[in-house]
């Protein structure tokens, strides 16, 4: 009787050892898997920030490129504008 029960003993222990190594391996392996969902998330907003980052130099450029000519225009019409007063006024 006390054979037996030592020996179900030893097996339900086995068992429990099993399902807690299980449980253990299952669980790294859950971790591995976010470590490597997480890594190409920062990934992706590194790659996002970048292309961000080098639009809206893009657009700074553009937008002084605009204003230069805006500027040059309006320098020149003021100059025809002058033309135009002298050549009326005489």
């Amino acid at each position: 009787m006390e054979a037996r029960l030592t020996l179900e003993r030893g097996q339900r222990e086995a068992r429990l050892r099993e399902e807690f190594e299980a449980n253990l391996r299952s669980s790294e392996d859950e971790k591995t898997q976010l470590k490597k969902k997480v890594a190409g998330l920062e990934a992706a907003l590194k790659l996002a920030t970048e292309k961000f980052e080098t639009d809206q130099k893009s657009f700074q450029t553009r937008h002084e490129l605009q204003l230069s000519a805006e500027k040059q225009i309006n320098l020149k019409l003021r100059g025809e504008t002058a033309i135009l007063k002298k050549s009326v006024n005489g």
